[in-house]
């Protein structure tokens, strides 16, 4: 392919040289060298934009419409990481309960997920190393019918898949699981792919979600592999040493229903006499605790578990890096709210700079959107009685302009 690009690029360019001594016969070679020189590299620089114009098509094409790209690219003069930077934004601040997603994929997700999760958690419970065919077929049949989408594909593509992980049909038409010795690591790479498979893993930018996490956990701290499930609001971790699954329900584990208790406190673990470390921490929901080397790390995990709530502020900071708060409208106040990101801002700051203090904290409320009155500032108005009338309200975001 690439020798025929260069035959096509040589075969253009004796023909403009031709055409050119044809029609201008009078003018120089060292002129016409030059115009062709010009040629060359604009076609270069074509070429360059269309490559970077097809790779933000390839890591965006599934979470944004392809004119949104197109666009987006066009009113930032094609310059790629300018491009890719607002995309990100778009995808980081969007709602991703306004998406929709296939039934046909939901469907065969939500099965897999339900068997493997089973297997994984519980692995010497011999019940869920069984699987009754007619109990499989009725269950697929509800669910296709009342989605209005065909079955028989999707109960042909499960019962393969079921052959895939290790079931095995028997002699009464039902599914057993034939190892003894659970291989955990293939099921866990199995439950990974279809968890990746939802809508959150496919909209954001993967690399934005933790896939370890080091906690805390019987007063020891413990690396984890980790993975979000955002249709039932748990974290999932897996002890690769142990061999070992662990769940953290962290709201509400129907995805239908509204969760608003969604809690995230940021503090730092610096200890400069005796063991040098210096640890950016989180705190979920009072109970767990996570740490990591990085502010910009627990900026991620924060983000990630905000997403469990119902309700969010978006805000950025001064590197124009977006956060997403998780804050409970009905118990919060407007103060309260923004002393919630004032407090993550300081520690921020102590964490990067040995800051005390925010140097600049300011809220520019005409650019907030939806923009409200400065003499909200420090009254004790609660975040619903503001944001009330909003379409779609409580399941929303709105976004607050901080200048730190």
């Amino acid at each position: 392919m690439i020798f025929l690009k260069r035959i096509l690029f040589l075969n253009l360019y004796f023909i403009m040289l031709t055409q050119l001594q044809q029609s201008f016969p009078d003018t120089s070679e060292e002129i016409i060298s030059d115009i062709l020189k010009w040629f060359k590299q604009n076609v270069e620089k074509t070429k360059d934009h269309q490559y970077h114009l097809v790779m933000l098509f390839k890591d965006f094409g599934t979470k944004l419409e392809k004119i949104m790209i197109s666009q987006t690219w066009k009113n930032y003069n094609q310059i790629y990481i300018d491009t890719r930077e607002k995309l990100k934004n778009i995808c980081a601040t969007s709602n991703l309960n306004e998406l929709k997603e296939g039934n046909e994929l939901k469907i065969s997700r939500e099965m897999c997920l339900h068997i493997l999760w089973n297997i994984l958690k519980y692995p010497k419970h011999i019940k869920y190393h069984q699987i009754n065919k007619q109990a499989l077929y009725n269950y697929l049949s509800l669910k296709c019918h009342t989605l209005g989408i065909e079955l028989e594909q999707i109960y042909t593509d499960i019962e393969n898949w079921l052959e895939n992980i290790g079931f095995k049909k028997g002699y009464d038409d039902n599914w057993y699981y034939q190892y003894d010795h659970i291989p955990f690591s293939w099921l866990w790479k199995c439950y990974l792919y279809w968890i990746t498979q939802q809508t959150m893993y496919l909209y954001k930018t993967r690399s934005h979600i933790p896939k370890r996490v080091y906690m805390l956990s019987n007063g020891k701290w413990k690396y984890y592999e980790s993975v979000f499930d955002y249709e039932h609001r748990t974290i999932m971790l897996f002890d690769e040493n142990k061999f070992k699954i662990k769940s953290l329900q962290v709201g509400n584990p129907k995805k239908s229903s509204l969760e608003f208790n969604v809690h995230i406190q940021w503090y730092n673990d610096i200890d400069i006499n005796h063991t040098h470390s210096k640890w950016a921490c989180l705190i979920l929901n009072h109970i767990w605790h996570f740490r990591t080397l990085k502010n910009i790390y627990i900026c991620d995990l924060s983000n990630c578990v905000s997403e469990f709530n119902s309700f969010h502020v978006i805000w950025k900071d001064r590197d124009n890096r977006t956060h997403k708060e998780s804050l409970n409208p009905y118990s919060m106040t407007f103060k309260q709210g923004i002393q919630h990101v004032k407090h993550k801002l300081q520690m921020r700051d102590h964490f990067i700079f040995g800051a005390d203090e925010l140097i600049l904290f300011e809220c520019e409320f005409d650019k907030f959107k939806p923009a409200i009155s400065s003499k909200l500032n420090d009254s004790d108005v609660l975040l619903h009685d503001i944001y009330k009338h909003l379409p779609h309200y409580p399941i929303i975001q709105v976004h607050w302009e901080i200048l730190s």
